[in-house]
């Protein structure tokens, strides 16, 4: 199993421009200048958007991120993404396009070496000591994505340490009391797929990654649902959705496949959060969400601006 879902992503034009519609539109708090990268030079900028400040409390951050320009002089040599634009074409014409689905490792010699033993495609870049991998690419032809070796579902490998270098990741603290509506932490994110099975066989040979509880059908969500767990137990999950019923996520699939679909994110009180989305100006649908989350708010990317789905549930703040 991985440790954590490090990211739940989207790609924007602008990322300055998300980071204030995350604000204004959703009740983002504040973000600290160093969690974001502005600069030219890397071939991208990002914002990792908490939407808790302590990441002992939310360890799976929001991360918008716009290609930029790529130069010699980029300020992390060790962190070259030259590929980043032919990554998004292949995702093309989905319109929630991502950078990859990012999971916290600390058994990256292990998980790499399972991956040689398979044949599995991927392409590394090195920071240091440590590493990041890109599953499903070659080296040689790094711009190209094949989704038969990880079901479609855009992943990344990144050691922990390189993230959270904190002695106290695993530590649990009490949550502080939150004001009503307040968000708490990033509970899933939702990807669709037009086969599960096919998806799990992929990631049970090739990762050694499996659920830990059985799919449902899901008659809430019209789809088999299953969650990847993670070591962390305030990681995000990764909720896996095939749809069984025509509506919004089989018409997403449809029309583009195995894709993005929600972030959820777990709030102090739902109907104090249905207020302040209303106060915001932000339209949302209040509606059971699936039969595990029950009764939820979502957010449509029409509301927003942002090339992402964002749904809110409650959850009991003291357990994070």
């Amino acid at each position: 199993m991985f440790d954590l879902l490090v990211n739940a992503d989207f790609i924007v034009d602008d990322v300055a421009d998300a980071a204030q519609l995350l604000r204004d539109a959703l009740g983002f708090p504040e973000q600290k200048p160093h969690w974001a990268n502005l600069l030219p030079g890397l071939g991208f900028t990002y914002q990792f958007a908490r939407v808790h400040p302590s990441m002992a409390v939310s360890p799976t951050r929001v991360e918008a991120v716009a290609l930029a320009e790529l130069s010699d002089e980029r300020p992390d040599p060790g962190y070259p993404l030259p590929f980043l634009s032919e990554y998004l074409d292949a995702q093309a014409p989905t319109p929630f396009r991502t950078h990859g689905t990012e999971l916290g490792t600390s058994r990256m010699a292990e998980n790499l070496a399972r991956l040689d033993r398979n044949g599995v495609e991927y392409t590394i870049a090195e920071r240091g000591e440590r590493c990041l991998a890109w599953i499903g690419f070659t080296e040689a032809n790094a711009g190209k994505y094949r989704p038969t070796w990880d079901g479609g579902l855009l992943l990344e490998f990144v050691d922990t340490e390189l993230l959270l270098p904190r002695q106290d990741f695993w530590a649990l603290p009490p949550v502080a009391p939150l004001a009503p509506g307040s968000m708490v932490r990033v509970v899933s994110r939702g990807w669709l797929v037009p086969d599960l099975a096919e998806t799990l066989s992929v990631l049970d040979v090739n990762f050694d990654w499996r659920p830990d509880t059985p799919v449902v059908l899901d008659d809430v969500a019209g789809a088999l649902r299953v969650d990847l767990p993670f070591r962390h137990p305030r990681s995000a999950s990764l909720q896996l959705l095939e749809p069984r019923r025509d509506g919004l996520l089989a018409e997403h699939v449809e029309q583009w496949g195995s894709c993005p679909w929600h972030i959820r994110i777990g709030v102090n009180d739902l109907d104090a959060k249905a207020k302040d989305l209303t106060s915001r100006g932000t339209d949302f649908d209040r509606l059971p969400l699936d039969e595990q989350s029950g009764d939820g708010l979502r957010v449509l990317p029409a509301a927003t601006g942002l090339p992402a789905v964002f749904e809110f549930i409650e959850i009991d703040p003291t357990l994070g």
